[in-house]
């Protein structure tokens, strides 16, 4: 019973991600989100983790509203350096492998993510620490320098 305390706020988060992704806000699509909610917090729980959540998964407020903020900057840095590229015709796209500094794994995602999310970018691939890349580039050289570090530091806390 202790658990299930520990991951309310979980719980409720897993129910609002459940009715925002099914459009409706209605009883039954309440009561169905929190079923879901509840029983695979329950499966991972017993099954996947070994640890808490707030352990395992734990990022800090300040962290996270480093990184959204930096996010939406290089979005549109990186929209608008894209849509000159493609007008210029300079659309040579290239295959890169990356490694990350970052140890954990959540971290490395939210990397990842960012990296897909900003224009002219995407990451194709993650094994551990390893980042495979495609990108608008003309030599790997240039290509890694694409790879924006700031996004590592903010990740990492500051360490890098």
């Amino acid at each position: 019973m202790n658990r299930i305390k520990e991951n309310l706020v979980l719980w409720i988060v897993f129910t609002a991600v459940w009715v925002v992704l099914n459009e409706q806000w209605n009883g039954k699509t309440v009561l169905v989100g929190m079923a879901v909610a509840f029983l695979s917090l329950r499966i991972t729980d017993r099954y996947l983790l070994h640890t808490t959540y707030e352990h395992k998964y734990y990022l800090s407020p300040v962290m996270v509203a480093k990184y959204i903020a930096y996010l939406v900057v290089q979005i549109y840095k990186s929209g608008f350096s894209s849509i000159v590229r493609i007008v210029k015709g300079e659309n040579d796209v290239m295959l890169f492998d990356y490694e990350t500094v970052i140890q954990q794994d959540l971290p490395i995602c939210l990397l990842a993510n960012a990296i897909t999310l900003t224009p002219g970018t995407v990451t194709v691939d993650k094994k551990g620490k390893r980042l495979r890349i495609l990108t608008f580039c003309d030599g790997t050289d240039a290509c890694e320098s694409k790879v924006d570090r700031q996004f590592e530091r903010i990740l990492s806390g500051g360490k890098r």
